[in-house]
């Protein structure tokens, strides 16, 4: 995506900042040259990365007409609640009660800042400009550090009282998997079966050293495929994107496919052929620029709000 993109309401560049797992990505959107070259800095401690990430905003870009922050979660998302813009509970060592907006309001004072999950982030690009294009609703799915579903109903992302964890779903546990779980909080809920730090506590190897040929990736397909099958029976998704470091690899797909056709049985008439099910559960197609192009739709919101 550069040129592309539709100008919405103003020529001011604008920032965008994603905050992952393991790294931070920033980078400006201009109208006039699209956008502009990726940053990217390690995630640390909350308060620590924060520093870097105000600092290093200010560098590129001093003025912003506005500033786009796609984050992982869970963080609070209910603008009357006290803790909007907080990290929630959270697995990641220190990074529980985080305030995300505070350093950056301090730093960027007035400037309109729009918030959401980087997973809710990338589900709304890749309904603009991706593999879910010309859909109103739509899910998108990131497998890598965690497990994180952004649900888009009606071209917005769910927020209720949180914003949705299926990441954490229980599902059938194979009464021949000794693995435990990685999740702290629940064992071997979805994402504690299937993350990237789930498959390197199981295997002792990174995800994307396993093999295609691997039977790892069969049993990783059955629980994703469970995870998804749940899913597509609660929201009546019209697709659902693969992405995350995981999710991407291309020796879990066709394991996924053939368990979710295996486990929905035929019950949903869309979904009873399996080429249905290709076209169903597909790869995302904006690679790892969807959180900061979500980042981009996120600036562009808090801009015309601010209007």
């Amino acid at each position: 995506m550069s040129k592309s993109a539709p100008n919405l309401v103003s020529s001011a560049p604008l920032l965008l900042i994603e905050l992952g797992g393991t790294k931070i990505n920033l980078s400006v959107y201009e109208d006039t040259a699209g956008m502009g070259p990726v940053i990217r800095l390690p995630t640390r401690g909350g308060h620590e990365t924060l520093m870097a990430v105000v600092a290093e905003a200010k560098t590129i870009l001093p003025n912003p007409g506005s500033i786009g922050v796609a984050s992982f979660g869970p963080v609070c998302l209910d603008h009357n609640d006290p803790r909007y813009g907080q990290i929630l509970k959270t697995p990641k060592p220190n990074w529980t009660g985080i305030d995300l907006l505070g350093p950056l309001k301090e730093a960027f004072l007035g400037v309109p800042i729009g918030l959401d999950t980087d997973v809710n982030a990338a589900a709304l690009a890749e309904g603009q400009w991706g593999a879910s294009q010309g859909l109103k609703d739509h899910v998108y799915v990131t497998i890598g550090t965690g497990v994180g579903f952004g649900i888009i109903v009606k071209e917005s992302p769910i927020h209720g009282a949180l914003h949705p964890e299926a990441g954490h779903i229980k599902i059938a546990k194979r009464i021949d998997d000794g693995f435990a779980g990685n999740c702290p909080f629940h064992n071997d809920c979805l994402e504690g079966l299937i993350s990237g730090p789930s498959i390197l506590a199981r295997t002792h190897m990174s995800a994307e050293t396993i093999p295609a040929n691997d039977p790892l990736w069969e049993l990783i397909g059955d629980y994703l495929a469970q995870g998804l099958m749940n899913i597509a029976l609660t929201t009546a998704s019209k697709r659902i994107v693969l992405g995350g470091g995981v999710g991407l690899n291309p020796a879990l797909l066709a394991p996924t496919w053939a368990h979710f056709h295996a486990h929905m049985g035929g019950y949903l008439e869309h979904l009873s052929d399996l080429e249905d099910i290709k076209s169903f559960i597909t790869p995302a197609q904006l690679g790892d620029k969807a959180g900061l192009m979500g980042a981009l739709i996120l600036a562009r919101q808090a801009l015309r709000n601010a209007l």
